[in-house]
């Protein structure tokens, strides 16, 4: 018996800008190689992924993130899975409890979170 794959995202925009904002505002580590960071967003099975993660100062935020990119239309997360792919891809649990306290904030977005104009 084969595990089931835990397939991450396919990015649909320009994978290479994104890695260059992601290090320039510092949500992955500056040393995270463009190939790795690919292989974050190819589609594929990401099971045994442990490239980098990640790193924001609150774990909702990650979520945020993603949700974001998702609205976007920059990554598709119609997928039941999704959630787990978030949590290994910054280390994170309880993805849907997180998403659910933000968007029942009044604000409808994480406490302090700012974004820059990508």
């Amino acid at each position: 018996m084969h595990p089931t794959p835990l397939n991450t995202f396919e990015f649909k925009g320009d994978l290479k800008h994104f890695y260059k904002q992601c290090i320039e505002y510092e949500v992955i580590d500056s040393k995270t190689s463009l190939d790795s960071f690919t292989m974050a967003f190819d589609g594929l099975d990401i099971r045994d992924f442990n490239e980098f993660q990640f790193k924001f100062k609150q774990d909702n935020h990650c979520v945020y993130f993603f949700d974001q990119l998702n609205e976007k239309e920059l990554i598709n997360q119609k997928y039941v899975q999704n959630n787990k792919v978030i949590e290994k891809l910054c280390n994170i649990k309880n993805v849907h409890s997180k998403r659910e306290n933000y968007k029942n904030s009044k604000s409808g977005t994480p406490v302090s979170h700012h974004t820059k104009s990508a």
